[in-house]
């Protein structure tokens, strides 16, 4: 049984005649003659199209080469400013360390000391220990924070010290009121019918330890500076 014919088949036969009468209306209608007569070539023109064409690859070509000159040079000049920077930068921290360094050896001797003394029971309140000594190193250490502003993470631990150091005298402080002041944190008295009660201040040793941590990693990070 014969299979029907299909579009495809179709599609093709109707291409094949197109094409075979276009052959045959050109063979039957063509005047053999009429075809133009090829002209000599002009190698004068040609010459000129290709140069035209060369010189516009070199208008091209040229400022792209002086763009990446320029660029590289620019980045090679950054690169160098960066470098001194850098080094500036580091011969800064490093100078500022080189000062700070007795400075911040003082406050730790006087934080170390104050903990020394309430570990050693020496005194039987908190408001007994001496404050001062640590009071004057604090001092001494905040008056380097226009400095040590710039010394990056170093100084970022100096200023962790002073306030831990702040911190621990204002407990200290607390506790000489709550020691004297009150009765074990109740101020009472019942002519005037007052009755008030204070929550017992902050331990100060937890707070010098994280002090002497900071200032103790401080010292650590300027001696390797010199190292």
């Amino acid at each position: 049984m014969k299979e029907p014919i299909t579009a495809r088949d179709l599609f093709i036969i109707s291409t094949l005649c197109t094409g075979f009468g276009v052959l045959l209306a050109w063979g039957l209608f063509y005047r053999w003659a009429s075809s133009p007569q090829i002209k000599d070539l002009d190698i004068s023109a040609w010459v000129q199209a290709f140069g035209t064409i060369i010189a516009i690859g070199i208008a091209i070509a040229v400022p792209h080469q002086v763009y990446a000159k320029e660029r590289s040079e620019r980045m090679a000049q950054d690169q160098r400013i960066r470098t001194e920077r850098d080094e500036r930068d580091r011969l800064e921290t490093k100078a500022i360390a080189a000062e700070l360094l007795p400075v911040a050896r003082r406050f730790r001797s006087e934080v170390q000391g104050m903990i020394s003394d309430i570990v050693d029971e020496q005194f039987e309140y908190y408001s007994e220990v001496p404050c001062n000594d640590l009071q004057s190193a604090v001092d001494e250490l905040r008056s380097w924070s226009p400095k040590v502003v710039k010394a990056a993470d170093t100084g970022e631990l100096a200023l962790n010290a002073i306030a831990y150091a702040e911190s621990a005298l204002s407990a200290l402080s607390d506790w000489e009121f709550y020691e004297h002041q009150t009765n074990d944190g109740v101020i009472e008295d019942l002519e005037r019918g007052i009755y008030e009660v204070f929550p017992e201040p902050d331990a100060p040793m937890p707070i010098l330890r994280n002090c002497l941590k900071s200032i103790d990693e401080c010292i650590g990070r300027m001696n390797a500076m010199f190292g």
